[in-house]
């Protein structure tokens, strides 16, 4: 393990609070006048994904699909495509749509390029390559 970084008890403990954090938000969704902007936003994530209710209210997922770690990438591309950080997303996303897929396909096309991204930083054991990222994201709905 490299020096810093969290050991695995670490990391399942950090899952673990994110998991609660989102299930109590899932608990509050009666409650949307008093909730801030964010957790409107990651809210309306959750709901994007009825098929994960039964995580949402309390079941454990397993190793080969984590809903909360789908739902997370979900919010990072949000940030992304509001902050138009990185140069393209917002284009891509935008042929896609024009192309013919729906809306939550679209993001699903986006957030597949990221994900090879993270698997390719992984296996290198280096940083995140912005750049290809990027030429990737120019490639989508060409």
């Amino acid at each position: 393990m490299s020096p810093g970084m969290p050991n695995p008890q670490e990391l399942e403990m950090i899952a673990r609070a994110g998991r609660e954090a989102m299930r109590r938000l899932w608990s509050r969704r009666d409650q949307r006048e008093s909730m801030e902007a964010a957790e409107l936003r990651l809210l309306r994530l959750l709901e994007m994904h009825p098929q994960y209710r039964a995580y949402w209210e309390g079941a454990e997922p397993d190793e080969l699909e984590n809903p909360f770690l789908h739902v997370m990438f979900h919010d990072m591309l949000d940030r992304q495509l509001r902050g138009a950080d990185p140069p393209g997303v917002q284009a891509a996303y935008r042929r896609l749509l024009d192309g013919g897929a729906d809306s939550h396909d679209a993001l699903h096309e986006i957030l597949r390029e990221y994900a090879r991204q993270l698997v390719r930083m992984t296996e290198n054991r280096g940083p995140f390559d912005r750049e290809q990222y990027v030429q990737r994201l120019e490639r989508l709905g060409r």
